[in-house]
C-alpha cells in the first residue's frame, strides 16, 4: 500500500539512502498524485531546488497549512505561491503517458551554502558555557562525559554545551537519563546544524537537519523534540556542508506528567489530541494486572499513531506502530496485548511522520 511505500522511504530517507526512497516515491506519486505525504517526501529527495519548489508547491496545494512545505518554500523561493506547475515535474513518454522522470541522487548530497549571518562569533560563549558547567558539577556532582572538547552549562532539567565542530567533523556527549528527552542543535555563527541521537550502542536512534516548525530556531537549525532514553545516549553533531563551526546543544528531560492528556483506569476510554502538547499524547494508567492497549485515529484524523508504555519512572515496557492484530483497528492503528502493568503507567502517542495537524486519538485500556 501507498502508506506502507512511503514509511519505508522514509526510513531511507532517514538512513541516507535517498536513491530507493525516491524509487518508491515515484511508484507512490504514479499511482496518486494527490498525496501530500509522497510530494513532501519527494522535495526531501531532490537534490535541483527547482525540483524541491515545485514539490513544496504542490504540497501546499494539496495541504496548504503544511509547516515544513511552507517554511521551504520560505527558504527557497519566497516570491511562489502553490499553484499546478507540479505537472511539469513529469515527463512525458512516447505514448503520451506521464510517468516521473529519474532522479539522479549522488551517494553525498550536494553541500548546501553557508547561512550568512550579520552578528559576529561571540567568543564568549564557549567561556560562558565551560564556567558555568564547572560550577554546577561543584555544586551538585553532576557528571557528564563530554567528548571532543564541548563545553556544557545548565540547571534543573535543561542543560546546554557549545561544541566545536571540526571540517568534515563531528562532536558529540554522551547523556545519561532513563526518560524522554528534547534535544536542540542551533548553529552559531551561520552553522548549519544536523542533529543526530544514537543509543548506548552507537544504534542511530533519529536524525534531523532542518527542523520543522520548533519554537526559537532559526530555519537551518535542527531538533529532535521528543525521543527516548533508556539509560544513556549519545548526542552527536555535525554541519550539512561540512564546514567548520560552533554549535549550541540543548538537552531537555521532560516530565511526562505536564504532558498527561486524561488519566485512564482499567475498562475505561478517552480521546485525545496530540496537536495540542505539540504531536505528543500522554495518557496515564492506572491500576495493575494484564491490559491491552490501543491507539485509535478517529473522525478527520490525519495520525498514523505510534504506542509506547513506559513505568512511572520512564522505564521502557513496550512499543507498537501499524497494529498486528484480530482487534477492529484501522491499518496503521496501534496496540499492545497482554501487557503486565503495576502502579502507575504511561502511554505515549506519537505520529509515525511527525507532521499531523489533525490530531484525534483515542486511546483504550482493556483488561485480560
Amino acid at each position: 500500500m501507498a502508506q506502507d511505500q512511503l514509511k519505508q522511504a522514509f526510513a531511507l530517507i532517514k538512513q541516507g539512502n535517498k536513491a530507493e526512497a525516491s524509487t518508491l516515491i515515484k511508484s507512490v506519486l504514479r499511482e496518486d498524485r494527490n498525496n501530500p505525504n509522497a510530494w513532501w517526501l519527494m522535495a526531501m529527495v531532490v537534490e535541483d531546488d527547482d525540483k524541491r519548489i515545485r514539490a513544496a508547491k504542490k504540497v501546499l496545494e494539496l495541504k496548504p497549512d503544511h509547516i515544513g512545505a511552507t517554511k521551504l518554500l520560505t527558504r527557497l523561493a519566497p516570491q511562489e505561491l502553490p499553484n499546478n506547475d507540479a505537472d511539469d515535474f513529469f515527463a512525458v513518454d512516447a505514448d503520451g503517458a506521464k510517468s516521473l522522470p529519474d532522479i539522479d541522487v549522488p551517494a553525498k548530497p550536494k553541500r548546501k551554502a553557508k547561512r550568512e549571518d550579520s552578528g559576529t562569533k561571540i567568543a564568549m560563549y564557549a567561556i560562558f558555557a565551560f564556567g558555568g558547567f564547572a560550577v554546577i558539577a561543584i555544586l551538585v556532582g553532576i557528571i557528564m562525559t563530554i567528548a571532543d572538547g564541548g563545553n556544557g552549562n545548565g540547571s534543573g532539567s535543561e542543560r546546554t554545551w557549545t561544541l566545536d565542530v571540526e571540517r568534515d567533523g563531528t562532536s558529540s556527549i554522551d547523556y545519561q537519563y532513563t526518560g524522554y528527552l528534547s534535544i536542540t542543535a542551533e548553529g552559531l555563527d551561520g552553522a548549519d546544524a544536523v542533529l543526530e541521537v544514537l543509543d548506548s550502542s552507537g544504534n542511530l536512534l533519529v536524525r534531523n537537519d532542518d527542523h520543522e516548525g520548533y519554537p526559537g530556531l532559526d530555519f537551518l537549525d535542527a531538533a529532535v523534540p521528543f525521543t527516548r532514553s533508556n539509560g544513556e545516549v549519545t548526542v552527536r553533531v555535525s554541519t550539512f556542508a561540512g564546514n567548520p563551526g560552533e554549535i549550541r546543544i540543548t538537552i531537555t528531560e521532560i516530565d511526562l506528567e505536564t504532558f498527561v492528556n486524561a488519566t485512564l483506569n482499567v475498562g475505561e476510554s478517552a480521546e485525545i489530541d496530540i496537536t495540542d502538547n505539540d504531536g505528543i499524547g500522554v495518557v496515564e494508567i492506572r491500576g495493575s494486572g494484564t491490559v491491552t492497549v490501543t491507539a485509535e485515529a478517529t473522525g478527520s484524523s490525519d495520525v498514523d499513531p505510534v504506542l509506547e508504555l513506559v513505568d512511572r519512572n520512564g522505564t521502557f515496557i513496550v512499543r507498537n506502530d501499524d497494529h498486528n492484530t484480530e482487534l477492529n483497528l484501522g491499518t496503521f492503528d496501534a496496540a499492545v496485548e497482554r501487557i503486565s502493568i503495576s502502579g502507575r503507567t504511561y502511554a505515549v502517542i506519537t505520529d509515525f511522520f511527525g507532521n499531523a495537524r489533525d490530531g484525534e486519538v483515542t486511546v483504550r485500556v482493556r483488561g485480560n
